[in-house]
Parts: structure tokens; sequence; C-alpha cells
């Protein structure tokens, strides 16, 4: 059994946690730079996106847990 690291879908998330970061990272840089309202949208989409993949990856990260009396 794979473990969390080890996981296709783990690499997968992560890659895109790192493309999604730079991404926002670019169209800060550049709304900044313009100070374009588009751009300040923009930067905005690619944050809200870059927490979907964060709160995915949690929860990846949780569902490789094994079973308890809690949370069976």
């Amino acid at each position: 059994e794979p473990g969390f690291w080890s996981s296709g879908t783990t690499r997968v998330v992560l890659s895109a946690i790192l493309v999604n970061g730079a991404n926002t990272l670019f169209k800060l840089i550049a709304w900044l730079y313009t100070g374009s309202h588009s751009m300040f949208s923009e930067f905005i989409h690619s944050c809200a996106d870059t927490m979907n993949q964060i709160i995915l990856g949690i929860g990846l990260y949780h569902s490789f847990k094994k079973p308890d009396t809690d949370h069976p």
C-alpha cells in the first residue's frame, strides 16, 4: 500500500499547488506593476485556486491515516 508521499495522487496535488502558487505570484507582480483591475481579479482567482488545492492536499493527507476507534 503506497504511503502519502509516494502516492501518484499526492504528486499531482503538490504539482498543482506549486504551479498555481507560481501563477498567483506572477499575477500579483503583474497587478502591482500595472495596477490593472483585471489583473487584480485574476490574482484573487489564482489565489482561490491555490487555496483549493491546499485544502485538497490536507484532505488527501487525512485520507491516508489508519482508521481508529474515533474515526473508523
